[in-house]
């Protein structure tokens, strides 16, 4: 199996609800990477295209960038980095495998078997 590894970086503000310490608004400039996978390479010898796979993740990224997340349905629970990353994972026409959200300290992977 192979497993291309595209990350992009993303900035936008949100808060937490009931979390004390970041119920009040905030920025983040994060990284989010995606892995993705494919059984064979085709008839060049690739597996996926690094181009086209930060394409589909920059599409992706475009809902959320320089967003306020809380205004944005899908996390009007709580706008949170496993929420974030669960967003991602639905929204992207490649076959995910694991989904990363953070920076190089803290950091969240969605793993999808």
């Amino acid at each position: 199996m192979f497993i291309v590894t595209v990350t992009e970086p993303l900035r936008f503000k949100h808060r937490l609800v009931s979390y004390p310490g970041y119920e009040k608004p905030h920025e983040h400039q994060w990284m989010v990477t995606v892995k993705i996978k494919r059984e064979e390479i085709d008839e060049t010898g690739i597996s996926w295209d690094f181009i086209k796979v930060r394409k589909e993740l920059k599409k992706v990224l475009s809902l959320l960038h320089r967003k306020d997340l809380n205004k944005i349905d899908f996390f009007k629970d709580n706008p949170t980095a496993e929420r974030i990353a669960l967003f991602i994972s639905q929204r992207i026409s490649l076959p995910v495998c694991e989904v990363s959200v953070g920076d190089e300290k803290e950091k969240v992977t969605l793993i999808i078997k």
